[in-house]
């Protein structure tokens, strides 16, 4: 977690209305409120709003002099930010940081925050949040939200550390200054000690030398080194890994050893308390992968937490973090303000999340429009947006689109959808394979000279279970068991596979209406090895005995 100079947290309770309508600026900022709520929170989760669309308003005081800035880590779907009754920022996008800056005289006084947050749709193209993302649109203030006083006309904004060579235990360090255009001395500090002192203008660049002995970060040994940057009375503080990436040969590559990717795909939510998911669950979550023998997870379909990150990078599971999208038709992805948004979205999540050593892969658009001209197109700019902030790491976007894709050569990893047996296949309930033949049909296609030198993922694959149905039909315990089953078996075998996450770690919150009823029973997205409050199904009971048996 990433620890600035003059940092306050906003967490805690909060003044609360809500109002089943879209609202004026005035009216949010003159409206009575009725409630309590506590922030980070979800106001429509496990409450008396679930299931209702409109307007969550957040009202408190705050203490503070002088310039300040505020950051919220993530709301949804959109929000207006009003600090004294005057509105000062819009966050446009679900599950992405923001942050603003706010001049006050330097005199310490109360001032009153105002957060208007709509889980209503918006019907546009241009909307980053659609009706028919298969993830339930909660609405509130997900994450964390934090003040720090800016004493100066120059302030640390954020900074990178690429390793650069793990034998030599070598990093470039990258400071980025925010506020006037003026010079300032920086002074950086790995694990305590100066390796570097400059004085830039912006931004600028040192290669520093981490002290012996300069361990490599890896999932078996997963070794964290401290940074700190001053300048001034200010600073930032965090954390890195040494460890480096390559992509070549058809394998991706950890610190020059090939790696073989087994996890989940996994919501960052839980029923009773929707993307507000507790510190203790997103940890408690993580061990059950670690402590499965599973090394990976995709966070599906968003922006991951800062700690649930850190919990990564210290327990040594692999991360795939992608920006927020799911299933965008043609129509989106030719929208240019959508593009734009979704470009802008993917390049904040790069700068917010960028050290930490967990995260091997960008992602971004899953399941779009992959096979039209028009999803190429927003995929080469988010990629190029990627590519310019980080040649470090690999980018890849996963495919429901099997061999009509025209996309594939732009990501540096494949990474396909498929779900033989349940979506797209003829279903037998006997003991035949219907996994081996569909796997084996896209390893010979990603085998070809096209493709081959490109690592191979499936990026997702599973059934859906009801716990407790033990029937061996479609939705039992034992049906999803099969699927799995057989899907661990091909890819542990498989060469040319770098791996999997399954989907899905664990039930999820999806649609809640009459047309999903017989898709998505009770509300949620059932193809959960954990049910959604972490019970175990026959899947989970049987990835852990491969996993053991592997080791």
């Amino acid at each position: 977690m990433k620890n600035y100079a003059n940092m306050q947290t906003l967490n805690g309770l909060w003044d609360f209305t809500f109002v089943q309508a879209e609202l004026s600026d005035t009216e949010i900022c003159n409206i009575a409120m009725t409630d309590i709520v506590i922030v980070p929170g979800c106001f429509d989760a496990a409450s008396k709003f679930f299931g209702k669309r409109g307007t969550g308003i957040y009202r408190r005081e705050v203490r503070c002099s002088g310039k300040i800035q505020l950051e919220f880590q993530a709301i949804g779907l959109r929000a207006r930010i009003f600090w004294d009754g005057k509105p000062v920022a819009t966050i446009p996008w679900a599950f992405t940081p923001q942050s603003v800056v706010i001049d006050n005289p330097a005199e310490e006084a109360c001032h009153q925050l105002t957060v208007a947050v709509e889980n209503t749709f918006e019907q546009s193209d241009s909307a980053m949040y659609h009706p028919f993302y298969d993830f339930y649109a909660f609405g509130g203030i997900y994450r964390n939200v934090t003040l720090r006083e800016l004493a100066d006309t120059v302030w640390l904004d954020r900074i990178q550390v690429t390793p650069l060579s793990v034998a030599e235990g070598t990093a470039d360090v990258a400071v980025f200054l925010a506020g006037a255009p003026e010079a300032r001395p920086v002074k950086i500090y790995i694990d305590d000690i100066l390796c570097a002192e400059e004085t830039i203008t912006g931004s600028g660049n040192a290669v520093c030398k981490v002290p012996a002995p300069a361990a490599p970060w890896t999932p078996e040994n997963p070794v964290l080194h401290k940074i700190k940057v001053c300048t001034g009375n200010d600073f930032l503080e965090t954390h890195f890994g040494l460890r480096t990436l390559s992509w070549n040969d058809g394998q991706l590559k950890l610190n020059g050893t090939p790696l073989k990717l087994i996890g989940y795909c996994r919501h960052d939510s839980h029923p009773e308390t929707g993307y507000a998911i507790s510190e203790s669950r997103v940890l408690a979550d993580m061990k059950l992968i670690k402590e499965q023998g599973c090394n990976f997870v995709r966070g599906s379909h968003y922006n991951q937490s800062e700690f649930l990150l850190d919990c990564c990078d210290r327990l040594g599971l692999l991360v795939w973090n992608e920006s927020c999208g799911w299933g965008n038709k043609e129509e989106q992805c030719a929208d240019p303000v959508f593009v734009q948004k979704q470009v802008e979205q993917s390049a904040i999540m790069v700068q917010e999340t960028y050290n930490h050593p967990s995260i091997i892969m960008w992602g971004c658009m899953n399941e779009l429009a992959s096979d039209t001209p028009a999803g190429r197109n927003i995929l080469e700019q988010i990629f190029k947006k990627f590519r310019e902030l980080d040649q470090s790491r690999p980018v890849t976007f996963a495919s429901n689109r099997r061999k009509a894709d025209i996309c594939y050569d732009l990501g540096d990893i494949i990474s396909t959808n498929i779900y033989p047996g349940w979506y797209d296949e003829e279903i037998h309930f006997d003991d035949s394979d219907q996994v081996l033949p569909c796997l084996k049909d896209f390893e010979e296609y990603f085998s070809g000279e096209e493709f081959r030198n490109k690592p191979w993922i499936i990026s997702e694959i599973g059934a859906a279970a009801i716990i407790g149905d033990h029937s061996g039909g479609r939705w039992s315990e034992e049906y999803q068991a099969k699927i799995i089953g057989n899907t661990m078996d091909f890819v542990l075998k498989s060469e040319r596979c770098t791996g999997t996450a399954l989907w899905l770690f664990a039930n999820a919150n999806t649609y809640f209406d009459a047309i999903h009823v017989m898709t998505r029973p009770r509300g949620f997205n059932n193809k959960g090895l954990l049910s959604e409050y972490r019970a175990p199904k026959l899947a989970w009971h049987l990835v852990s005995q491969i996993m053991k048996q592997k080791a």
